[in-house]
């Protein structure tokens, strides 16, 4: 008889605990907290250093979703790493398998963004399209001013050829936003652009 462990089997003596959300909070934006399925192992790491064709780290928070929650805890550590802990064992599976399933194009474009200045800083947000194809949604802090952030709503229709939107943000709100193709060509070009467009903004509104 062939047992099937689960990612909550796997597991099961992880947790996210108080330290690691105080790391995270003391660390700033750009890190988050990964399930590295090789190891079986939650930590705490920078989003540079995650390499982007690795489908084995998971991102489970980031420092932008502690932010957010902070203040519905209101600033109970505690209570956000026991509250993560027990959704993590719930959702692992779904989110492993998601990170598996993510595109080629959409890893690269996570990579383009982190080479043009912009880390991920929370967990990815999976929708569906009305076609029923996969959306993926990350979001960014700007290296050089966390004020700024950075959203990518993305979706691939083929090995070659997908869509996403670039969208920009000042303290949360929104400042311009940018279609583009993905392609296997290149950096599309509000990707590169991005940064240059964060830094005329912030010469404007210092």
């Amino acid at each position: 008889m062939t047992i099937v462990r689960t990612m909550r089997d796997r597991f099961a003596d992880q947790e996210v605990t108080t330290d690691m959300l105080d790391h995270l909070r003391q660390a700033g934006p750009g890190t988050l907290i990964t399930a590295g399925l090789n190891q079986n192992i939650i930590e705490a790491t920078r989003a540079q250093m995650l390499a982007p064709g690795n489908r084995a780290n998971v991102i489970l928070y980031g420092h932008g979703d502690l932010a957010h929650d902070l203040d519905h805890y209101d600033g109970n550590l505690a209570g956000i790493a026991h509250a993560l802990t027990e959704q993590t064992w719930d959702c692992l599976d779904n989110w492993a398998h998601r990170t598996m399933r993510t595109g080629a194009l959409i890893r690269a474009l996570r990579d383009d963004m982190r080479l043009n200045g912009m880390n991920l800083n929370r967990r990815p947000v999976y929708g569906r399209t009305e076609a029923s194809l996969t959306t993926v949604t990350d979001t960014y802090t700007f290296r050089d001013n966390p004020r700024i952030t950075f959203t990518t709503c993305a979706v691939q229709y083929t090995s070659t050829r997908g869509r996403a939107l670039l969208t920009m943000f000042d303290h949360g709100h929104q400042v311009g936003a940018w279609p583009m193709p993905l392609t296997r060509t290149g950096v599309p070009d509000p990707v590169r652009e991005a940064p240059v467009r964060a830094r005329a903004h912030l010469d404007l509104r210092p």
